[in-house]
């Protein structure tokens, strides 16, 4: 039975976190940002009342990647959406889970729309609403999120994303059981060294953590990568192939996965060209090139779902698969994407789980009517534990996704940016998923794969154990500007 829900009560808090080394993607070098905690508190016509979280960084130069604004002007406009669906959440009168999302969804974009805010940017606070309702409803429940999901406790009605989904189930697109294990997808930034030979002694982090891809490759035995590339040719090609060298070296025999991503950095189709050519014709870029899985975003978001501009997409695909993310900005976004001619699309919390099942109906229906597969990724917007981390994790192997990017283990020092006490009661409650370091809790990766099992033995959305709210700053008392005094 679908419980109809009122929500009496959000509030949030703010944290700073620092990175361990710097996280170049796209336009962005990533530093030091707010990590955000919402709960929401909501009742039922029985009378019962839960309480749910959500978390999320808050980035630069990916919401939104207008140059002329500061780091501080994004998050403001971040804790704006927030706000906004914040209010329209308590505002709402008492209806299913997934109608309360949805209604959140298009006041905000309509908010967003009016202040010139992009329409990626406006499903972040929805999107966060959406987590903490549903963690919520696990909890009034006493059910798991692929529980909730599949059996459609929460009330998902995709026809209202879309008529032409209206006799599609969330039961028709999501596995019968969550996946057990997820194959981590580790991330080369930019600025990441290839081998460990080439870090400065002067730049030795010496934590306990891997720090090159030669040394994560030894110390994770990860076999999926995501490799970041930036438009500029020689040194994306002169990049690619150090790094292929290094997999062929630390992976002779062993399979091994890739994907690229464009990060927006190119401004049309003819400007990848010469990327797949070189994966098409240098000899070191062979093996590369055959395991390659698809390319990510690479045309910028006011190029990249307009057809004349796309026009010969699908040659593109035929060879490499091209999917969208950061374009992934609007309900109907994904559809506008296959009918140019992509691949897929990504899952990320923070575009909506929601969302995410329409897009799954979606590829579903492509595939039977035309036999051919469309892709679901999942991307790492640097989800860091416990909360982001573990509801990404629990999402993705709901929605059946076996392998994701993962990077916020690696940027940001395990669980140390949260106290002690915190970090030893996550691993107490999720033993599988995190292990003990040198003097903090980290994430736990055995050969390639991260554990979900204990995940699916929490009610909600995977958090059994949360952080001590009270060690963080309430909203309101967070001033940006002192907050951000070392920018991103």
């Amino acid at each position: 039975m679908v419980p109809v829900i009122k929500v009496h009560s959000i509030q949030c808090y703010m944290q700073m976190v620092d990175t361990r080394m710097p996280f170049r993607y796209g336009s962005a070098m990533l530093i030091r940002c707010p990590h955000l905690y919402m709960v929401a508190t909501i009742s039922d016509t029985q009378g019962r009342t839960a309480r749910g979280i959500a978390a999320d960084n808050l980035p630069p130069r990916w919401f939104d990647k207008d140059p002329t604004k500061s780091f501080t002007q994004e998050v403001a406009d971040q804790l704006q959406v927030v706000k906004w669906a914040s209010a329209a959440a308590q505002a709402e009168a008492p209806t299913t889970p997934f109608r309360l999302w949805l209604s959140i969804y298009q006041a905000v974009q309509q908010a967003a729309h009016t202040a010139n805010l992009p329409p990626l940017l406006a499903g972040f606070g929805p999107s966060l609403v959406e987590r903490a309702v549903n963690d919520a409803v696990g909890h009034l429940t006493e059910l798991p999120f692929h529980s909730l999901l599949r059996h459609n406790i929460l009330g998902v009605e995709l026809n209202l994303i879309d008529p032409a989904l209206s006799n599609i189930t969330p039961q028709q697109v999501l596995p019968d059981q969550p996946l057990q294990a997820i194959a981590a997808r580790h991330t080369v930034g930019l600025s990441d060294p290839i081998r460990t030979g080439d870090i400065a002694l002067d730049d030795r982090l010496y934590d306990g953590l891997p720090q090159s891809l030669e040394e994560v490759i030894a110390f994770y035995g990860v076999r999926y990568f995501k490799i970041k590339i930036q438009n500029k040719l020689q040194e994306d090609i002169e990049r690619l192939t150090a790094i292929a060298t290094l997999l062929d070296s630390q992976l002779p025999a062993t399979p091994y996965f890739c994907t690229l991503d464009g990060n927006e950095q190119y401004e049309a189709l003819e400007q990848l060209l010469p990327v797949m050519e070189a994966l098409t014709t240098h000899p070191v870029l062979k093996r590369l090139a055959s395991s390659l899985l698809f390319i990510e975003q690479p045309l910028a978001r006011s190029v990249a779902l307009d057809p004349a501009r796309c026009a010969g997409i699908e040659r593109i695909t035929q060879q490499f698969p091209v999917i969208i993310d950061e374009s992934d900005d609007a309900l109907d976004a994904y559809r506008r994407a296959l009918e140019i001619g992509y691949s897929g699309t990504s899952h990320k919390n923070c575009k909506n789980a929601f969302k995410s099942v329409a897009n799954l109906a979606r590829s579903r229906r492509i595939q039977e009517q035309t036999g051919q597969p469309r892709l679901m990724s999942a991307e790492d917007l640097t989800n860091i534990g416990i909360v982001a981390l573990q509801e990404d994790l629990t999402a993705l192997s709901s929605l059946g996704i076996t392998h994701a990017e993962r990077n916020g283990h690696h940027y940001f020092r395990g669980l140390s940016h949260l106290s002690p006490e915190d970090q030893q009661r996550a691993r107490r409650a999720t033993p599988d998923l995190y292990s003990q370091g040198e003097d903090y809790v980290r994430l736990n990766i055995t050969e390639g794969d991260i554990s979900c099992h204990s995940l699916h033995q929490t009610v909600g959305l995977g958090v059994a154990a949360w952080p001590q709210l009270e060690n963080f700053m309430a909203i309101e008392d967070f001033d940006i500007g002192q907050e951000l005094q070392s920018p991103c």
